[in-house]
């Protein structure tokens, strides 16, 4: 195991986000009743535990990493909705599932590695027709960041943009958007004070590269925090 997989190790939200959020995001498709959600980018699947414990959907958990879909089966093990849940460990650039397969994706911090527009384009063709896309991305609150903000968010994330931008390429994609709305502070608190724990509890960990690459970008969120924010977008089709 490297060190970034010990950092990340068996952590609820491997990205900024919430139940709380989750449950927002779920609320504007309040009355549909899906029969086949995916998970994009699952992670150890705190979305998707939700996801089945609110919809009678079937659920296919989709990650490149196998550790994170064992700590999800650990979790789902014995409960009723663990018969919904379908693990698949594939790329999702890459997604092995025919046309028209879901009526929902869900894709909660996962879009930006392969691009925010690559992802509406390539995950669009999935949906069956009426599906629903939510998304959620790393903006920016404004035009003009700092300049330590924009060098340091923007070497991590160099298709970073505005929320308003991404409205714009979301509609040119092809997408109605229903709803969106910035994640809370609890969400971005739910990610880093884990990790914060980790480290502290570590120091050996704390102080290779990749101990200290995390702890710079806690850093740079709590000077940045208002500066920056994680958009999630409810998408039609």
């Amino acid at each position: 195991m490297n060190d970034f997989e010990r950092i990340y190790a068996n952590l609820d939200h491997l990205g900024p986000g919430s139940d709380a959020d989750t449950l927002r995001a779920l609320s504007y498709l309040a009355g549909e009743r899906p029969a086949r959600i995916l998970d994009i980018g699952c992670g150890t699947g705190p979305a998707s535990r939700l996801l089945l414990g609110h919809t009678t959907a079937k659920l296919v958990a989709l990650d490149d990493y196998p550790p994170n879909l064992d700590t999800l089966s650990r979790a789902m093990a014995g409960e009723p909705a663990a018969s919904r849940l379908e693990t698949c460990c594939a790329d999702m650039a890459a997604i092995p599932f025919p046309g028209g397969s879901f009526d929902w994706l869900w894709a909660e911090g996962s879009a930006y590695v392969i691009g925010f527009t690559h992802a509406l384009a390539l995950w669009k063709p999935l949906l069956a027709p009426g599906g629903k896309l939510v998304v959620s991305d790393l903006v920016w609150r404004g035009d003009s960041p700092s300049a330590a903000a924009r060098d340091f968010w923007q070497s991590e994330y160099p298709d970073m943009t505005t929320a308003s931008h991404r409205r714009q390429q979301i509609a040119d994609a092809g997408y109605a958007l229903l709803a969106d709305f910035e994640l809370s502070d609890g969400a971005w608190l739910a990610y880093y004070q884990p990790l914060r724990k980790r480290l502290d509890q570590d120091p050996d960990l704390a102080a290779t590269p990749a101990g200290k690459m995390v702890a710079t970008e806690i850093s740079a969120w709590e000077r940045d925090r208002e500066q920056i924010a994680y958009a999630c977008f409810v998408l039609g089709t």
